[in-house]
């Protein structure tokens, strides 16, 4: 799943506007990822204004932290919602979309995170670090119902506020497959993942923003049509590079053969 995650996410995202190359050079850059960026750069076609991509499963839910299914994790995850880094070739972390720096404590302990300038939910309200301890708490709470992820995070020490967009997360011990879950645990709003703190939290899975999601990332939902199809929208005021395709539709077919007609036709661009 998370492979198949990474490459939807180069698709809709290769062909970019505009370029932020990474801080200290590109060397943390997924080799897929600097050949799909150069291919694109090479090519002199324009990228198409809107792809369909062909989904064999129709999702149960868009969010990402709520023990999603497989398509709900490839549309949801890297789209509409972000982590505070990604995994370089290297294994080590560097800035995502949300993320400007990531630094990593020698002793492997702590990672400082600078979020970026200007970032905001789809909403239009300003994202920051309360909205990164509001995501971490829940998960760490035994009440939470987040139990799988709970368990990739059971190093966790407490996160710590050290700037207005600065942030400090601390774990216990040091830990070789934690770059791996920082670079794939989502970033959610405060007021989606906040609850009262008694008794029991509300399943994620059940509330209505998982079903019209309101991340941070490149695309913005904008449209699910049950038994039909899942649109997203370029996200205009994306602070980080912006995406190349304006919309991508996912198109529900569970008839593998009745799909490739589609695609033969023209109807489908991703099988």
């Amino acid at each position: 799943m998370r492979l198949w995650t990474l490459q939807l996410a180069l698709l809709v995202l290769a062909a970019c506007e505009r370029r932020e190359p990474p801080a200290g050079g590109d060397s943390r850059a997924p080799p897929s990822a600097a050949v799909a960026a150069s291919k694109a750069e090479a090519s002199e076609a324009p990228a198409p204004s809107r792809i369909i991509v062909h989904v064999d499963v129709e999702p149960l839910h868009l969010n990402p932290l709520a023990q999603p299914d497989e398509w709900g994790a490839r549309i949801a995850l890297g789209p509409i919602y972000q982590p505070l880094a990604r995994l370089g070739a290297d294994g080590r972390l560097g800035p995502s979309g949300l993320t400007t720096r990531v630094d990593e404590a020698q002793d492997g302990l702590s990672y400082t995170f600078e979020l970026r300038a200007g970032a905001r939910w789809h909403d239009g309200q300003p994202l920051g670090p309360g909205d990164v301890a509001a995501t971490f708490e829940r998960v760490i709470d035994p009440r939470g119902g987040l139990d799988a992820l709970r368990r990739d995070l059971r190093d966790f020490h407490r996160i710590e506020i050290v700037g207005e967009q600065t942030l400090r997360l601390r774990f216990h011990r040091r830990n070789a497959f934690l770059p791996a879950v920082l670079a794939e645990l989502p970033i959610l709003p405060r007021a989606q993942v906040a609850w009262s703190g008694k008794g029991r939290a509300p399943d994620l899975a059940r509330q209505p923003l998982a079903r019209r999601p309101v991340g941070s990332g490149p695309y913005r939902f904008e449209s699910w049509e049950r038994g039909k199809q899942i649109v997203l929208r370029r996200d205009p005021g994306y602070s980080g590079v912006a995406a190349g395709i304006e919309t991508v539709v996912f198109a529900f077919e569970r008839d593998g053969a009745r799909a490739l007609a589609s695609l033969r036709r023209g109807e489908l661009d991703v099988f």
